[in-house]
């Protein structure tokens, strides 16, 4: 929500929400750790950089297909876009399987052998159980 500060000259914009702000972080977050240009982003999407400044500094969002665009450019789901959150997934599961997903087959199936020995060495620890480690 925006409010305008209409009692002082020196203040134009007061923000209210951080949704888009929220937005557009998540975004110039994603594009830093896939070394993408911003500019090139913008052409790959179709918007112009007043896009994302309106988004941010009006606690707005982008139209449905223009998220859909983004989200496939980025790699991320649009609830995650939108709502910094994913379904079923957390962030840090995301990522492991985006990095799986860039292996090839034997790649893969090294991976898979990783994981099996560390479940074995690091059972996931049930409510209730101790670590063992004094926690």
């Amino acid at each position: 929500m925006i409010f305008l500060c209409f009692f002082c000259k020196y203040c134009d914009i007061i923000n209210m929400g951080t949704a888009g702000l929220d937005l557009v972080n998540r975004i110039l977050n994603e594009l830093k750790s896939k070394n993408v240009k911003v500019g090139d982003f913008y052409k790959a999407v179709n918007i112009k950089a007043y896009n994302m400044s309106n988004w941010k500094v009006q606690d707005s969002m982008p139209a449905a297909d223009t998220a859909i665009k983004i989200a496939k450019y980025l790699n991320v789901s649009v609830e995650w876009l939108i709502l910094g959150k994913e379904a079923g997934l957390t962030r840090g599961e995301r990522d492991i399987l985006e990095a799986y997903n860039q292996l090839s087959d034997e790649g893969k199936k090294a991976a898979m052998g990783m994981m099996r020995g560390l479940i074995t060495t690091y059972p996931q620890v049930q409510a209730g159980e101790s670590t063992g480690t004094g926690d």
